[in-house]
């Protein structure tokens, strides 16, 4: 495994570890001076809302708050993935949107 030089990789996860707070904190650190590092705190912030829908709005229903957790989950090892593989994993329909407003084209 090549050693890491750069501190962005590890941001790659802590911004799914936070949900939806460390994407949008992660986003205006990360200026214009890293594509890929806005692109998933754009797609983690995206995953945040739909976990926090799934657990706080929709939690009478049965399963929604698993489902929640689930989406959390997910969104931790796709940070993992990138961090540790250097792949990046684009969640369909939401990943879309982070990669065109994030400018990253990998």
């Amino acid at each position: 495994m090549a050693t890491r030089t750069s501190q962005g990789s590890a941001l790659l996860v802590v911004a799914y570890v936070f949900s939806w707070l460390s994407g949008i904190v992660l986003y205006i650190a990360a200026g214009g001076k890293d594509s890929r590092l806005r692109f998933h705190a754009l797609q983690s912030l995206a995953l945040g809302i739909v976990s926090v829908v799934l657990i706080d709005v929709l939690g009478f229903v049965p399963f929604a708050n698993d489902a929640g957790v689930v989406v959390w989950l997910c969104g931790i090892y796709i940070g993992w993935i990138a961090y540790n593989d250097n792949r990046d994993i684009v969640v369909p329909l939401l990943g879309k949107y982070a990669r065109q407003y994030s400018g990253h084209s990998r």
